[in-house]
């Protein structure tokens, strides 16, 4: 196995144990490996989550363009795909590197690396899941209302997801997990907000 970049196989059973944790099974946690290299090729996920991603960012100025939110003569796609690919980097790691500071003084550092394993495979879950609501969205087959209660409704499952990883791998209390959860959503929000300010949504 390279230990840099994850092979398919790992990809697959790392998928398939996300979605036993997605569904409150701690079962899903074997299908994890608890090592320094899984742990690095963990960040490598951002490589599969990113054409979803990006796919979502310029079918998102598409209907932002449709809707006269944002001037195509000042906010280019190329500017458009560039800041959000900027966000999605500093999206990917921001929380891992604060984790570092709350793991210890917390004193949860012992865990720390397999949880952040699994966080990192966990969101190319979540950008799947995802995936078919933008889609319906984008092509018109749901309108504005119905895709927002679906994207509510995946976000709390997404956010009872999030609070599992933290209380059964990482191992943290359950205010102190609950806790954890809403620190990642804040900066991730903030992180976001940054980036439209500076396209000009």
């Amino acid at each position: 196995m390279n230990p840099h970049v994850p092979g398919l196989n790992e990809i697959i059973t790392s998928l398939r144990g996300s979605f036993e944790l997605a569904l409150g099974r701690t079962s899903g946690l074997s299908h994890f490996e608890n090592s320094f290299d899984a742990f690095w090729r963990s960040f490598a996920v951002i490589f599969l989550v990113a054409p979803i991603y990006l796919m979502q960012v310029l079918a998102e100025r598409s209907n932002l363009l449709t809707g006269g939110l944002i001037d195509p003569e000042t906010y280019s796609s190329s500017l458009y795909f560039w800041v959000k690919a900027g966000v999605l980097v500093i999206d990917w790691f921001a929380f891992p590197v604060l984790m570092v500071a709350i793991a210890r003084l917390l004193n949860l550092t012992a865990r720390y690396g397999i949880y952040i394993t699994v966080f990192n495979w966990s969101s190319l879950l979540i950008v799947l899941v995802l995936t078919p609501a933008f889609v319906a969205w984008t092509l018109g087959i749901v309108g504005d209302f119905l895709a927002n209660i679906l994207t509510l409704g995946i976000l709390m499952l997404v956010l009872r997801f999030r609070w599992f990883i933290a209380r059964e791998v990482l191992g943290a209390p359950p205010v102190t997990a609950a806790g954890l959860v809403l620190a990642e959503f804040l900066m991730s929000i903030l992180i976001n907000q940054s980036g439209n300010r500076l396209i000009g949504i």
